[in-house]
Parts: structure tokens; C-alpha cells; sequence
């Protein structure tokens, strides 16, 4: 079962915020997702590591293909309101969980390291939780998985309302060296529950 474009039409729609777009990535985006992803500062906290040219246009054309076919998978460029560059791409990727197979959402970001720090993240992240929890009712949970040693990205999911759900050992191998992560959750009762709350103050 495809949870996606599984009507003939994308369902990765254009999001903005007050100073975020995230729209389709396009391959014109090449030259700009290369920028980071061949930055070592950039990928650091990757599982994929520093990329070559020949391996983003490849990872490109499989988010284009996935945006545009059958899929779980979803991928926005994130862009600066007002403008079409790309500084960085976010992915939801949904799947069964656990025994009881509840329907789950993983959310994925990267972004070069010029852009850090400005709260771009949180911002762009949060579209896509809303969108997520908006549109797909059969959604119930979404997960951030952070490195443990990345505090930068623990801090953009509890910006976003996530909380530490447990501690995955081993989560990740990269240079031969393993990692363990933290599983940050967000329930869509607890999003449904703070949008209450946010109605209620702007009443």
C-alpha cells in the first residue's frame, strides 16, 4: 500500500511559512544540494557522509521519481521565501511500525551550514508536520531520529514540540564508526492537541 501519488498526482505540495518556501525539487537544484552535500561541516551528522556529484545525482533523480510515482516517500527543496534556491531538502517517509503496525512518519533534513543557526529548520520542519498530520489521517505518529551527539537537530525536534521517545544503540554506521540516536516522537493527539490550544489563544 502506497500512502502517496496514488491517485496519479503528487502529493508534495508547495508549503510556506512567513519566511520559508518548500516546493518540488527540481534537477536544476543540482548544483545547489552538491554545495552541502560535498561539505564535510554540512554532512557530519549524516548517515550518507560527504557525496560525489555522480551519487546526489543519483539520490536526485530517486526523490524526483519518488515525488512523482507511487510511494511513501516525500522530498521538498527548502527554500528562502522569495526566492527558488535551494538551501537544504526535507523528507517524510512513512511505514508500518511495531507489532501493532500503526502508520508512521520519519522526517529526514539537511541544509548547508551557511543556514544554520537562524531557525530555519524548525520552520521548514513544522510545514511538513502539518501537512502530514493534516492530510493523511492514517498517520498517528511521526519520529525525528537525531544522532546522539547532534545536539543542534535534538534541539530543532523539541522546538517542534517532540520529545525523546527511547535511545537506539548502533543506530548508524559511518567510517566505520557506529552511532547510537535518539528517537524523538510527536503523537497526532498531542499535535491535535496543541492546535486546540493555539485556536484557543487566537480567539
Amino acid at each position: 500500500m502506497f500512502l502517496f501519488n496514488n491517485n496519479g498526482s503528487s502529493n508534495c505540495k508547495n508549503l510556506e511559512s512567513d519566511r520559508i518556501l518548500l516546493r518540488q525539487l527540481k534537477l536544476d537544484d543540482l548544483e545547489a544540494i552538491m554545495a552541502y552535500a560535498t561539505d564535510p561541516e554540512a554532512t557530519k551528522w549524516l548517515s550518507i557522509g560527504v557525496q560525489t556529484e555522480q551519487q546526489v545525482l543519483q539520490w536526485l533523480i530517486r526523490c524526483l521519481n519518488s515525488n512523482c510515482n507511487p510511494s511513501n516517500t516525500l522530498y521538498w527543496a527548502i527554500c528562502l521565501k522569495g526566492s527558488e534556491e535551494c538551501i537544504g531538502c526535507i523528507e517524510v517517509s512513512i511505514h508500518k511500525d511495531g507489532p501493532t503496525e500503526d502508520i508512521c512518519g520519519v522526517i529526514g533534513y539537511a541544509s548547508s551550514s551557511d543556514y544554520w543557526g537562524k531557525g530555519y529548520m524548525p520552520e521548514a520542519a513544522k510545514l511538513v508536520v502539518d501537512f502530514i498530520f493534516f492530510n493523511f489521517s492514517e498517520v498517528c505518529l511521526l519520529k525525528i531520529p537525531v544522532y546522539t551527539p547532534n545536539t543542534a537537530s535534538q534541539r530543532v525536534a523539541e522546538k517542534l514540540g517532540f520529545t525523546m521517545a527511547s535511545l537506539m544503540k548502533d543506530y548508524a554506521e559511518k567510517n566505520s564508526e557506529s552511532f547510537d540516536a535518539n528517537i524523538f516522537t510527536l503523537s497526532k493527539a498531542d499535535w491535535l492537541e496543541k492546535q486546540k490550544g493555539l485556536q484557543t489563544l487566537g480567539q
